[in-house]
């Protein structure tokens, strides 16, 4: 294993720490379901909530070293901890450029059937296309389970799904970007992403499930996997069930 070229003590990352949201895999009725995986959340100890200056940190190498070695710290004591169980853990396209975002991932590779890769929809440069597809090379190579966050936004669009459809586990989508349009309207939208996901074997996430309702009208369209508050809010580490 190779060591990440730093030491967080006394850093910034001493204020993060991870909580956990589950997605569930959904049965017939809304509630028969079980967790696929455990998406894993950053938040501030002060605040309790995303912390915006990490996006800051990493656009440099020394911030996103520092990370990494957090991010790495925490994975193997969550795998040890809870044998098994699998994870899910975002990806800035800032971080590819960087040679210790490759040392995180080969060092994780044992792990690479329960730790999944959501790459996030975030824009930065012109660039991170290009670190975009150094991303699903490097993942392809090291055999991980990848996922496109929040498809249909930023980079994450339809012709990077249909470039990439056979090297993607899945996509999630999220409604909050498109709180302004009719479910009616939206949904013959979410109907053909399915379709194109079942098609290709792909899981597809509905996230921002907050009601019994919801569940049960994305659940009779065929979005299995499901997330949201009316599942689960975020929560600590300790409630994660093996």
């Amino acid at each position: 294993m190779s060591e990440l070229n730093t030491h967080p003590s006394a850093t910034w990352v001493e204020s993060l720490y991870f909580v956990v949201q589950p997605v569930m895999a959904v049965e017939a009725a809304p509630k028969q379901a079980s967790v696929a995986f455990y998406e894993l959340l950053l938040r501030n100890k002060e605040t309790q909530r995303f912390p915006n200056y990490f996006l800051d940190k990493i656009q440099e190498r020394h911030g996103n070293a520092e990370f990494l070695y957090f991010a790495e710290t925490q994975l193997m004591a969550l795998f040890k901890q809870y044998p098994g169980v699998k994870f899910s853990l975002n990806f800035e396209s800032c971080q590819w450029q960087f040679p210790e975002t490759a040392v995180f991932f080969d060092n994780m590779k044992a792990y690479n059937d329960l730790l999944m890769i959501e790459l996030t929809e975030r824009i930065y440069n012109m660039d991170d296309f290009d670190h975009l597809e150094e991303a699903f090379s490097m993942m392809h190579d090291l055999q991980y389970q990848v996922l496109l966050d929040d498809i249909s936004t930023g980079q994450n669009n339809i012709q990077v799904l249909f470039k990439h459809i056979h090297e993607l586990c899945g996509v999630k989508f999220s409604k909050h970007p498109f709180l302004n349009i009719a479910d009616d309207v939206m949904m013959p939208f979410l109907e053909a992403y399915v379709n194109v996901c079942s098609k290709a074997n792909l899981m597809f996430v509905i996230e921002e499930i907050e009601n019994c309702k919801a569940a049960k009208v994305f659940l009779d369209k065929g979005m299995f996997f499901q997330q949201g508050w009316y599942w689960s809010k975020p929560m600590h580490l300790s409630q994660i069930s093996s």
